[in-house]
Parts: structure tokens; C-alpha cells; sequence
């Protein structure tokens, strides 16, 4: 949102002006099929999600200041199971069952590291221009008990995105994957293109693209602009690079853990690790193992980490090893070079305190070239860590 005053956020009692506000909706091109193990991809397989996301001064999104978001806004429902048109969606009431039932589906945070928003109402009143009129009322619990929260105002429409292979043709996958109203009454833009990472087969080529009401201009949530008069068959070395989709919020199986990743990670097939009910992650640089384990009893978090390293000490050379704090919790920070038959990696790894008797492990890995360039983005995906104490 360009301007400020638009809109405005009621914390704590005080009403608060916000700096931006964006809702938009993200169609993806494949799923992941946990019992086939393997990705489905196709129209028939799109995944379409409508997002929010509100900044609301300098200092949102740092661990517990007020930046609320909604990952999975159930427009779906909310329009009687078939995706609105743009005007109909100006005109919509979404709202949780009235059980709280789907409230953990929302993915609705008050912020990083920050407590999870219930009870949500949201009230579209209208299109303004490019953007929609929006009253969203919510409560969150911390120590002092139940708040409200509210926020009321303009939020900018940042498009409907989606990314492909270069040969797709995207008009087609839109109509076909979302369908709320006629593809040529829509302006395309191409925002980025992204090469196939030839390390791994599931991180393909793709070219992105964002959908916006005709004659509304590419909102400056992509920082790119211009509309796109037709795909490109093939990648270009010159092209932006892809623009990021809207965070998400991802947690193992057991619910012992979570973490919020950015844009461009997603969820990669590890039969290991689904056995250990952990989670096994890709972004386009880097890996992530993550998993939560019980320790033995009379074992610390210093003796799980000396053993753990030990057992590898042949491949593994550990270059820096420090503490910090992760989710509230005591973590011992390690960078290792590991080299295995030819092959060298750069790993960050993050032993997490979780109670008296466990922890969480976090494993990211990197090529040695680009670890440097990428250790501030993979500490800031750490730093989104949620832990469950048993």
C-alpha cells in the first residue's frame, strides 16, 4: 500500500495507522501426495490460496511485534465452493465455523513469534480502485489474557500469481486451476523466471506471472512491473528474478514444532524423515532437515551435540560453534564443512533446547559458493521457530 492512512490497526485498545496491507491470492501448479510420496502436478492438482498480510510500522514482523497475517483465508467456502469472481470477492464475509474448527487451517498470526489470531471475521465492502475496503475483526490470548484485535481500511489487491514451466501456457492453467471469471478480462504481468537447479529434479524451471484486474496497475508488492504480452518459451539469464508469494507457516507431524518459511520453500519427499515424523525442506540455494528428538535420560543438549558430531567427525570439520537463543530456548549454533566422497557442502546447523529432556534439530544445507550469500536468509527461517515443550 502506497499510502499511509488508509487504514488502521486497534492493539492493545490503541488505534495504530498501518504502513501496507496486501491480500491476493496464490494458485500453485502442483501438490504434495504424502502417500504416493511424490509431487501431483496439473490444473486438476492446483493448490489456490487467498492471503493477507499487514505491516504495520518499521519495526513489524521482528519476533513478537504486531504483524498479522492470514496464510489461508477459506474464501472457497465462504463463496459456496467455487472461486468468486474479483467483484463478488469485494462483496464477501468469510468467517471460522462456528466450532473454531477450521481455526488452525487459517494459518491467522498476530506476528512472528507472536500469538495465533481466533475467532476471525473478515468483511470485504468494496473495491476502491485497486484495492479492497476490508473490515477483519479477531481476539488473541497472551499472559494477560484475552485482546482484541481489529484492523479496518484499504488493503491493496497484490494480484492473483502463479508459477509455471516455461512451455505452459498460463491463460489456460488459470482458467482451468481457479475459473473465478474470464481470463481475458484480466491484465497478465511476468514478474520473474527461475532456472532448473540440475542438483534437483524437483526444483524445475519456471516462469511467474501475476494476474491483476484490467487496467489496474502491477502492484508494487513485486517491485517489478509491466504487463507480459505473451510467455516466453524460454528462460533468459536477464530476466528479474522471481518475486516471493507470501509466507507460510509449516509444522512436523506430531505438532512438536514449526517453522514460518518465505516464499520458496517447499516441502521435499524423505522417507527417513517421515518415519521420524520430522521435515525435510528445499528453497532454491538450500536444504532443511528438521526434526524434534527425545534424549536419553542424564543426556544435556552439550553431550547430544558432542556425540552427534563425533559420530560424523570423518566428513565433518565443525568451523564455528556458538550459542543463542531460539524460541525462547538455549540452541548451540555450528557451521560444519562436510565433505563426502568428492562432494563438499557448507552446513548451519541449530541443536534447540526443548524441555528438560529433548530437542529440536535444524539442519540447513548449501553449496560452499553460495553458503555466505544465503546464511542470513537460512537464520531468519530459524528464527521462526515455534516449540512445543512436553
Amino acid at each position: 500500500m502506497g499510502k499511509t492512512g488508509r487504514a488502521t490497526v486497534v492493539i492493545e485498545g490503541l488505534r495504530r495507522p498501518v504502513r501496507s496491507a496486501y491480500v491476493g491470492v496464490h494458485v500453485a501448479d502442483e501438490t504434495w501426495d504424502p502417500r504416493a510420496k511424490s509431487w501431483l502436478r496439473g490444473a486438476e492438482h492446483a493448490d489456490v490460496t487467498y492471503w493477507l498480510e499487514i505491516q504495520v510500522d518499521e519495526r513489524s514482523g521482528e519476533d513478537g511485534e504486531a504483524q498479522p497475517v492470514i496464510q489461508d483465508l477459506p474464501v472457497l467456502r465462504a463463496a459456496g465452493g467455487r472461486h468468486p469472481s474479483l467483484e463478488a470477492l469485494g462483496a464477501l464475509t468469510v468467517r471460522e465455523a462456528e466450532d473454531g474448527a477450521d481455526g488452525d487451517e487459517w494459518e491467522a498470526w498476530f506476528g512472528n513469534d507472536a500469538p495465533e489470531l481466533h475467532e476471525n471475521v473478515l468483511r470485504f465492502l468494496g473495491w476502491e480502485g485497486g484495492a479492497l475496503r476490508l473490515c477483519w475483526q479477531a481476539h488473541y490470548d497472551d499472559r494477560e489474557g484475552r485482546k482484541p484485535f481489529e484492523f479496518e481500511g484499504l488493503v491493496d489487491f497484490a494480484g492473483i500469481r502463479l508459477a509455471l514451466p516455461p512451455e505452459s501456457d498460463p491463460d489456460r492453467f488459470l482458467a482451468e486451476a481457479w475459473g473465478g471469471q474470464p481470463v481475458d478480462s484480466l491484465d497478465r504481468h511476468l514478474i520473474g523466471r527461475r532456472e532448473a537447479n540440475p542438483q534437483s529434479p524437483d526444483d524445475r524451471a519456471s516462469v511467474s506471472y501475476v494476474y491483476m484486474p484490467k487496467g489496474v496497475p502491477l502492484a508494487s508488492y513485486w517491485q517489478v512491473g509491466g504487463p507480459a504480452a505473451s510467455p516466453s518459451p524460454a528462460p533468459s539469464p536477464a530476466a528479474p528474478p522471481a518475486a516471493p508469494a507470501s509466507a507460510r507457516r509449516v509444522a512436523d507431524a506430531a505438532g512438536r514444532f514449526g517453522l514460518r518459511l518465505p516464499a520458496g520453500w517447499d516441502l521435499l519427499p524423505d522417507p527417513l524423515l517421515d518415519l521420524l515424523g520430522g521435515l525435510s525442506l528445499k528453497s532454491a540455494g538450500a536444504v532443511l532437515k528438521a526434526v524434534a528428538v527425545d534424549l536419553a535420560p542424564g543426556v544435556t543438549l552439550d553431550d547430544y551435540v558432542a556425540n552427534s558430531t563425533a559420530a560424523y567427525q570423518s566428513i565433518w570439520t565443525v568451523a564455528e560453534r556458538g550459542e543463542s537463543t531460539l524460541a525462547g530456548a538455549r540452541a548451540l549454533r555450528l557451521v560444519i564443512h562436510q565433505e563426502a566422497q568428492g562432494r563438499r557442502a557448507r552446513l548451519l546447523k541449530y541443536f534447540v533446547a526443548r524441555g528438560a529432556g529433548g530437542a529440536v534439530v535444524l539442519t540447513f544445507a548449501a553449496d560452499p559458493e553460495a553458503f555466505g550469500r544465503l546464511v542470513p536468509g537460512l537464520e531468519a527461517v530459524a528464527a521462526t521457530l515455534r516449540v512445543v515443550v512436553p
